[in-house]
């Protein structure tokens, strides 16, 4: 027989998110927790924005109530997915066959603030900005490795992409001692 193991769970924020403090953290957390035990083991977007509209709901302050404000900020996250989804080809050139986005953000990674977005082609013809792409293309393969190291099947993806980051870490680092 096997002997039952209690875990506990302790949330945070994810890094970037927007959001601080590891208490508030932990209540929506365990907030979102109670509400997919409620919902049969799943959530979705509705059963939250239901659940945050009662004003006693711990999560209730982290939504924009105010409609008008509420719609400004939503027609921006319809701009950004729309700048997202934008692909460019470079017909005849064989190393870019085929389709990528055709604006990148850079400036998000390494500045508060809007983020900008910026041509891929223009971003990747110069040093720095193939640089910078390059950070972000390292910081987003690292959330990948993060998000899914504990999957056997994506073992060695995760290996793989570990030491290409350290490699390039330590590029970067002989490339600052330089100058």
């Amino acid at each position: 027989m096997k002997a039952s193991v209690t875990v506990a769970v302790e949330y945070g924020w994810k890094s970037g998110a927007g959001y601080s403090g590891a208490e508030a953290a932990q209540e929506v957390g365990e907030h979102l927790q109670v509400l997919v035990d409620r919902h049969g083991g799943s959530l979705r977007a509705q059963q939250v924005v239901a659940d945050a509209k009662a004003k006693r709901s711990p999560i209730h302050e982290y939504f924009t109530w105010d409609d008008i404000v509420a719609a400004k900020k939503r027609r921006l996250d319809e701009a950004r997915e729309l700048i997202r989804s934008v692909t460019v080809k470079c017909v005849g050139d064989k190393e870019v066959e085929h389709p990528e986005r055709a604006f990148v953000t850079i400036t998000a990674m390494t500045e508060r603030g809007p983020a900008s977005y910026m041509p891929t082609l223009a971003v990747v013809s110069t040093a720095d900005g193939r640089a910078a792409l390059i950070v972000k293309a390292m910081l987003e393969a690292e959330m990948f490795a993060n998000r899914y190291h504990q999957l056997v099947e994506f073992t060695k993806v995760v290996k793989q992409i570990c030491v290409t980051v350290n490699r390039l870490k330590g590029r970067q680092r002989a490339s600052k001692k330089k100058r």
